[in-house]
């Protein structure tokens, strides 16, 4: 650790305890850092803080260090130095800058450093640094914003006795400092070089996109500074999705009834499995998306479409990607909330940045979203189709029409509840349609246990923990054994509302959903400043009533001009004229009672600085019901009711308005139905789809309804589905299984029944446990998790032909009863994540493939015994997986995955097999390919720094080999001697090694090489016909057989200069160049057939053939 980078690591030290201890001068902080902690905190308890101080300052310096010593190599050590010092001295004036408000950085890095700026405008010239070491000064400058504003932004609230507990314990701190530091990207990834305008702009826009994203809302979590330290890539659950499908029209089905719509798209089997859906059960969605660069995505409301989202934008930005998805890595997200551009022109690229990220709008280098999206890195995520009208949604498929035919090399993933996805959507060239699955049982239990656990870190004594423990274990029970609370868990924002309720009053569940959202809506405005006594200074308290009355006005307004959110001046105006009809003896200033409202009413937030919206649209939806029935709007409510932006509301208002209103809401609602024929189907599903709120209906009006059933049964897709689920047992007589019905409409009984998921439709859906046809099969096999796992499998799947026989499960209980099903042939397990032990699992010889990554209790595979056909094994970032003992027990076994097992040291009994297809080892504790002599391997994939030695000889029976991030390894040439290898992918990022040679084998015909910064020389390659170069300096023999050639423009050129008629690459004939300079890359001999761009940022040259 150098001297330099712990002066800036102690200034941004004192930026937490300026934070922390607000009451403290700012000229006291440019003293010593241990003296000032040690001034705030007594006795043991201060010496304990300030060591945890001092070691947050390492921490901050040893992520510095590289930038120091590595990235800026080439400049001069003087000069380095005295950049890391003039950012230290910069930090240190903005700190006793008392106009700087710690609390007013919004998580905004870029505003800190505006404002450091502001403070210190001629560092750089006072300091004489030169144009090296001023680039340095702005690396680091940024970069250390980034630190202390993830700090900051992890600390909010811890005052008082919460502060005094948090610094008793010395590690909490550094380990939360960690944690922080952890999740930031990091600066300037180093495939991409250094010392470009856009490479420093992406860095620092990539940490805005994980600041800004990387926090998912935990309901109910009391503890403010733990909520914003709960980690949305940490956090996040996998929810299931159906398989990509693509709509096509007019084309009959392989057989009487198949599905006219969803034609399948996976293409092998091969494929098939790896995305862990052999025969069509429901994938993960990240599967869902993998393969796939353009998905529209469905989902009913509070389904997790937001969130998934904004888990691709930060695992993106943070390189975080595994499995499916790793092809994604590298890639920038765009995250578009089209709520924000209701009524008005929707954004051009060069719009995107400001939509979440005003403050680096100004520093963005000008055409550098067009840059990045022509390149291909871009992910463009489009969320809230359903929350545009319906006019502007044409505009929209227009708008992204325009988008992909100028960028088609980006990907794209576009969100919608399911009513606003129409055909048109479905149409869009390429697309594929999948949709969020209602959570199931596993689903559930696992959500359960991530809330409770965030519930358990965000409070400070043994008693609360003791006590949540027992409410997770209570809850758990009554979702198991109590229907009707199973049923209002479907989704992850009705999951967290039962959560939250339930520890808020264990002893009491609500009963159905509008009783659900009442009390969730009570604890988050009331209850908890209630509890604790809490009154908003000079504002006289309102009663939860009047909160209610004044949120309902304003959703109401925001809901009737299709509005998602507003301008926080419209929004303090909703409330000051609110305010002048409550029923008080007090008067209240409007502007203080809406800042008090937009902070500590717990559903409203500032998502951008100016505009004011509700947390979830579940809440705008209800509330604005609510004022709908306060204003009995019934003619309002029918009018509208035929748009799918006024379904929820019309739904709610059933179950709100008193019986003799919901007898003439509903009563209308048919009436327009019968004369409307264009609307008929959807206003008789939206009248059947009430009942789910509507407590009493009359004999009359329940004979009406049942007539609109009678006409939209059976339901015809998985939307009608849904809503006809709403009639409960009264529809499960007309859904079952009759002769001659089409594929998809038996698939959409199939989920309706499952939605129900009363013993009455589970003995129902036995009349379709014999169809044969695949759609049909799928929706049985989903329908698994809504039943009792042994009954279900009894009842109807244990004589079900299957599909071809090859199923997917995804909830460890219902492998338990695999025996039961006859034609079962290979069962995939999906349990990542789900499972800490083997020993959980039931023997069995159907089993074929087994994912138990993240896995925290496996120490050995022994348990795998009892599986002696599994030839699949996904067992990564299993932190206890010690030794393989065991895994020759499974002979058949031919890919195994067991990456990122940092413990992993046995790896002996790999020595058992002959063959394997994939055989993937990183970042174990692997430290030499001997153990693999002799076992033919068509793809190894190995590295990290405990590979320190690579066999020697033919013994090596390897056809690809990925070797990555050996930074131990002390010879490179020993590849040479791998005659059997064809492939070739060498990544090594670091900033040592430089000078490395690697000889590449005889036959070795494809190579491709990422080094970032590194230099590499490489021999041999003299049959290499395809290759890849990532990195700056890579020194190439001569390749007389290479005939294509893909690599950034900057080593194109270079490889020209040196040799400018490419003698040495005699039958190269095509050239793909990437970067900034692309556009200079011209060759004789050689025709550019295609530029990509505005401006250029990447090329394809292809050589003229001869006469």
């Amino acid at each position: 650790m150098s001297g330099s980078a712990l002066a800036i690591g102690t200034v941004a030290a004192k930026w937490i305890v300026r934070y922390l201890w607000p009451e403290v001068p700012v000229a006291d902080l440019s003293g010593d850092l241990l003296s000032i902690v040690r001034r705030q905190v007594d006795g043991r308890e201060g010496r304990r803080a300030s060591r945890s101080f001092e070691e947050i300052a390492e921490e901050i310096a040893d992520r510095l260090d590289p930038f120091i010593e590595a990235e800026f190599r080439s400049t001069a050590a003087s000069d380095r130095t005295a950049a890391a010092l003039a950012a230290a001295k910069t930090l240190e004036i903005g700190l006793t800058d008392d106009r700087i408000e710690v609390v007013g950085l919004n998580a905004d890095a870029a505003v800190l450093e505006a404002a450091l700026r502001r403070a210190d405008p001629a560092r750089c010239q006072t300091d004489l640094l030169g144009e090296a070491g001023g680039a340095l000064y702005d690396l680091l400058l940024a970069e250390c914003c980034s630190y202390v504003v993830a700090m900051v932004g992890a600390l909010p609230g811890f005052n008082g006795a919460a502060l005094k507990e948090l610094l008793s314990r010395t590690d909490d701190l550094l380990l939360l400092a960690k944690q922080v530091l952890d999740r930031i990207p990091v600066t300037m990834p180093e495939a991409w070089g250094t010392g470009s305008e856009d490479q420093v702009f992406a860095s620092k826009y990539l940490k805005a996109v994980v600041q800004q994203h990387d926090r998912l809302q935990i309901f109910g979590v009391r503890n403010a500074a733990y909520r914003s330290t709960y980690s949305l890539s940490v956090a996040y659950i996998s929810l299931s999705a159906t398989t990509p499908t693509r709509t096509i029209s007019n084309r009959p089905g392989k057989e009487q009834g198949e599905d006219r719509q969803a034609v399948e798209v996976f293409e092998d089997k091969d494929h098939l499995m790896e995305k862990g859906d052999p025969d069509g059960a429901a994938l993960r969605v990240e599967s869902a998306l993998s393969g796939h660069p353009r998905v529209i995505l469905s989902g009913g409301a509070g389904s997790g479409k937001t969130t998934l989202l904004q888990w691709l934008a930060v695992t993106a930005s943070r390189t975080g990607f595994t499995d499916q998805l790793e092809e994604w890595n590298g890639a920038i997200p765009f995250v578009l909330p089209l709520r924000r551009f209701v009524g008005q022109q929707l954004p051009a690229p060069e719009d995107f940045i400001g939509i979440n990220h005003r403050s680096l709008v100004g520093t963005m280098p000008p055409g550098w979203v067009h840059r990045t999206m022509a390149g291909g890195r871009a992910i463009v995520l489009i969320d809230g189709l359903d929350e545009l009208p319906e006019p502007q949604r044409d505009d929209a498929r227009e708008w992204l029409e325009e988008l992909i035919c100028t960028f088609p090399d980006a990907r794209y993933v576009v969100t919608s509840r399911p009513l606003a996805v129409s055909r048109d959507w479905h149409e869009l060239p390429e697309f594929r349609s999948a949709e969020l699955l209602p959570m199931q049982r596993s689903d559930i239990r696992e959500f359960i246990g991530h809330w409770h656990d965030a519930a358990r870190k965000g409070v400070d004594s043994t008693e609360d923990r003791e006590a949540l423990v027992a409410a997770e274990r209570h809850l758990l029970s009554a979702v198991h054994e109590m229907p009707h609370i199973r049923a209002l868990c479907t989704s992850p924002l009705l999951c967290a509302l039962i959560c939250a309720l339930h520890r808020h009053n264990v002893n009491r569940l609500p009963q159905n959903r509008l009783e659900l959202y009442d009390t969730a809506l009570e604890m988050l405005v009331s209850s908890r400043d209630e509890e604790r006594a809490i009154t908003p200074g000079d504002i006289p308290s309102l009663t939860y009533a009047e909160k209610k009355a004044i949120l309902s006005d304003f959703a109401a307004w925001l809901h009737e001009n299709g509005e998602s959110d507003a301008e926080l001046h419209t929004f303090v105006e909703r409330v000051k004229r609110k305010e002048q009809y409550l029923a008080r003896p007090d008067s209240i200033d409007g502007q203080k009672l809406a800042g008090v409202l937009l902070q500590r009413s717990g559903v409203l937030r500032q998502p951008v600085e100016g505009r004011v919206d509700f947390v979830h649209r579940t809440f705008l939806e209800y509330l604005a019901a609510v004022q709908f029935v306060e204003d009995d709007a019934v003619g309002k409510i029918v009018d509208h009711a035929h748009l799918d932006q006024w379904r929820e509301v019309a739904i709610l208002a059933a179950g709100i308005f008193p019986a003799h209103r919901r007898e003439r809401l509903l009563s209308e609602l048919v009436e327009r139905g019968r004369r409307e024929s264009e609307c008929r189907h959807r206003l008789f599903l939206l009248a059947v789809a009430s009942q789910e709120t509507a407590t009493t209906l009359s004999t009359e009006l329940q004979l009406m309804i049942n007539g609109c059933l009678d006409e939209v049964l059976p339901p015809e897709n998985m939307t009608d589905a849904a809503a006809v689920a709403s009639a409960g047992n009264l529809a499960v007589s007309r859904l079952g299984s009759v002769k001659g019905m089409r594929a998809t409409t038996a698939a959409a009984c199939v989920r309706a029944l499952a939605l129900i998921g009363t013993d009455e439709a589970l003995a129902q859906l036995r009349s379709y446990s014999s169809d044969r046809r695949l759609t049909v099969h799928r929706q049985l096999m989903r329908a698994w998790g809504q039943f009792d796992s042994r009954a279900y499998a009894e009842e109807v799947l244990a004589a079900s032909p299957l599909g071809s026989g090859h199923i997917v499960l995804s909830d460890p209980e219902q492998q338990r009863h695999l025996d039961v099903l006859a034609n079962v042939k290979s069962a995939w397990l999906d349990f990542a994540g789900k499972i800490d032990s083997l020993d959980v699992l039931t023997p069995s010889d159907v089993v074929s493939g087994l994912n138990a990554c993240r896995a925290r209790g496996i120490e050995d595979l022994r348990s795998l015994s009892g599986f002696p056909n599994l030839d699949f094994l996904f067992l990564e970032n299993s932190p206890s997986l010690r030794s393989l003992e065991g895994i020759g027990s499974c002979p058949k076994l031919r890919t195994v995955y067991l990456d990122n097992n940092p413990n992993l040291e046995d790896l002996a009994p790999l020595s058992q097999f002959q063959s394997f297809e994939r055989l993937h080892i990183t970042y174990s504790k692997l430290e030499s390919t001997d153990l693999l002599r002799g076992i033919g391997i068509d793809e190894l994939r190995i590295g990290g720094e405990c590979l320190r030695h690579l066999s020697q000889g033919a013994s090596m029976n390897v056809r690809q080999l990925h070797l990555q991030q050996a930074v131990s390894l002390e010879n490179l040439e020993e590849i040479r001697t791998w005659e059997s290898l064809e492939f070739l992918n060498y990544l090594h990022h670091s900033s040592g090694g430089d000078g490395r040679a690697l000889a590449v084998p005889p036959r070795v015909k494809h190579l491709s090489i990422s080094v970032g910064n590194s230099i590499l020389n490489v021999a041999g390659a003299e049959s290499v016909e395809g290759l890849r170069v990532y990195g700056r300096e890579v020194s190439l023999p001569p390749l007389p057989n290479l005939s294509d050639l893909e690599a950034s423009a900057d080593f194109v050129l270079g490889l020209v200069v040196r040799d400018p008629h490419l003698s040495s690459m005699p039958n190269l004939g095509r050239i793909y160049v990437y970067g900034e300079r692309a556009a200079e890359v011209s060759l004789e001999g050689f025709d550019v057939v295609r530029r990509v761009g505005r401006p250029v940022y990447s090329a394809t040259l292809r050589r003229i053939a001869g006469p």
